[in-house]
């Protein structure tokens, strides 16, 4: 695009020359004339290959969100449908001894705490790059790559992590290198 830029600054520069000269001698000589054409012919064309450049990195951007998209309703739709293990939490009159008598107790319908994320390799790919820009990823120093955090269902690491791999199974049906991951928390 530097070179497309310089090549107009040229031929706007030379079109300026022969319009002083023309303004000058108040007529356009042949020579000038069939210069004035070609110039402003090749400025024509520099400027519909802009315009298409422009238009196919649309395209790019409006394939990449409709690939995002499609991502992002997957997880949620596993997420949803993902049944947590419920658990309880106990407290004992002694923490260091379970047989002590249980001073407090709750139910988690949503089991266990944790998070999860979507890993998109490599992190040079267009798609990676577009993920950056959107502000849906960032660069991932340990695992390398761009990493999508799940964000989605509070701290259900089952649901989460539901979400995480039917998002990266979309994005590995567009031939995009990604994976799901989850810790417990």
């Amino acid at each position: 695009m530097g070179r497309v830029k310089s090549r107009m600054s040229v031929i706007n520069d030379e079109l300026d020359i022969l319009r002083e000269k023309a303004e000058q001698n108040h007529f356009i000589d042949p020579v000038d004339k069939e210069r004035w054409c070609a110039l402003r012919a090749e400025q024509d064309k520099i400027e519909r290959v802009k315009k298409e450049i422009a238009y196919n990195k649309a395209c790019k951007n409006l394939e990449f969100r409709d690939i995002y998209t499609k991502a992002y309703n997957a997880g949620m739709k596993a997420g949803q449908e993902a049944i947590p293990t419920p658990m309880v939490v106990q407290t004992h009159a002694n923490m260091l001894d379970d047989n002590s008598p249980v001073v407090q107790s709750e139910y988690i319908s949503e089991g266990a705490c944790g998070f999860a994320w979507v890993n998109v390799k490599p992190g040079y790919s267009k798609f990676a790059k577009w993920l950056k820009a959107m502000g849906y990823g960032d660069n991932d120093s340990y695992y390398k790559g761009v990493t999508v955090w799940v964000s989605e269902f509070g701290q259900s690491i089952a649901r989460k992590e539901a979400f995480a791999h039917a998002f990266a199974d979309v994005l590995k049906e567009f031939g995009i290198q990604a994976y799901g991951a989850s810790r417990l928390d």
